[in-house]
């Protein structure tokens, strides 16, 4: 007879066990606001997974459209999906605390995150589960696709090339050094983390220099609590649209966010001094002329930066309303960098 046969002939609270332990509960959250447009697939991908034993707490943030509604409808065909709803908006500065709202009524080990925009290929979390048979994994990662508003592919984001003892946070701490390139992200779409250590630091995070997000912060303490999983598959589907709260901030800044995520990290290595130079990171001169050398581009780049995001959006008021700004700016030299792009 088999071990899992076995299993089967136990009592029923030995077969609970073994059914937890080889497939956990994963709590999906999925904060949303006026998401109408894009709820359905979310909500559809997560419906369609091979892997069946989740829930999923969508918070709605007071939306002004259908998002609830459509919320509702799908909870009453599948009792998995759990709606609620802010009795006034909390806007994107309370993001934290709503992703915290949501942690306090999850009842999994496994913790997942996918926002009302985005959705998910059908085996993410059926490969991804397999992450945490590993107890010192606190975090499962992968590749992502981004989509613009209609969910069309436009970019993969992949980390090939990129250090594999830091893709998976080996030594514990050093996926930071990419991090402070400021040009690496974990798409939260893509992203598993194991509860025990999303508790350990009080919950998803964030910062006064970086007040109305959720990810790097919370990523960044996770990568001090234990090693993280890359799996070099696409997890997750990224919307790219006009009305994204990334889009909104990084539109208002000077060199899109990239200041404010230097600021963020000066202040997490300073706070975390001795456990990271304990394993080599730190800000050093090095570090910070590289830094304020790519900030310096991403301030040139500013107007090319938001052009391109416009074709993604298929925006073409705004892709003509850029471009006349690119062209009537030559001192910058944007337009000569715009058709080198293009080339």
């Amino acid at each position: 007879m088999s071990f899992v046969a076995k299993v089967y002939h136990k009592p029923n609270s030995i077969r609970k066990l073994y059914h937890e332990f080889m497939s956990p509960l994963v709590s999906i959250i999925t904060p949303s606001f006026n998401h109408e447009k894009f709820i359905s697939q979310c909500i559809r991908s997560v419906i369609n997974q091979k892997y069946k034993n989740w829930e999923m707490i969508i918070i709605d943030d007071y939306s002004s459209d259908q998002t609830y509604k459509m919320t509702l409808d799908y909870a009453k065909w599948d009792k998995r999906i759990k709606p609620i709803r802010h009795s006034k908006r909390w806007g994107i500065e309370r993001l934290h605390e709503t992703y915290n709202q949501a942690l306090n009524l999850t009842r999994g080990k496994i913790i997942a995150i996918l926002e009302g925009d985005d959705f998910w290929p059908d085996y993410k979390l059926k490969l991804q589960i397999k992450d945490f048979s590993n107890p010192k994994v606190v975090l499962s990662y992968g590749d992502c696709v981004a989509t613009d508003s209609i969910g069309n592919s436009v970019q993969v984001r992949s980390y090939v090339g990129t250090d594999a003892g830091e893709l998976n946070n080996l030594p514990i701490g050093s996926i930071i050094n990419e991090f402070m390139n400021l040009n690496f992200f974990l798409e939260p779409s893509t992203v598993l983390i194991r509860k025990s250590a999303l508790l350990n630091i009080k919950g998803f995070r964030n910062n006064r220099y970086y007040p109305s997000f959720v990810d790097i912060p919370t990523f960044c303490e996770l990568a001090l609590q234990g090693e993280f999983s890359y799996s070099h598959n696409i997890l997750g589907y990224y919307r790219r649209h006009q009305n994204s709260s990334w889009y909104k901030f990084a539109i208002g800044t000077k060199a899109m966010g990239r200041e404010e995520m230097l600021n963020f990290f000066i202040d997490f290595v300073k706070r975390n001094k001795k456990i990271l130079s304990g394993n080599g990171i730190w800000i050093g001169p090095d570090t910070l002329s590289y830094q304020l050398h790519y900030i310096n581009y991403k301030k040139k780049r500013q107007k090319i930066s938001i052009l391109l995001n416009n074709i993604a959006f298929g925006n073409k008021k705004n892709t003509a309303r850029v471009g006349r700004q690119i062209i009537k700016n030559p001192t910058e030299r944007t337009l000569y960098k715009f058709f080198s792009f293009l080339a």
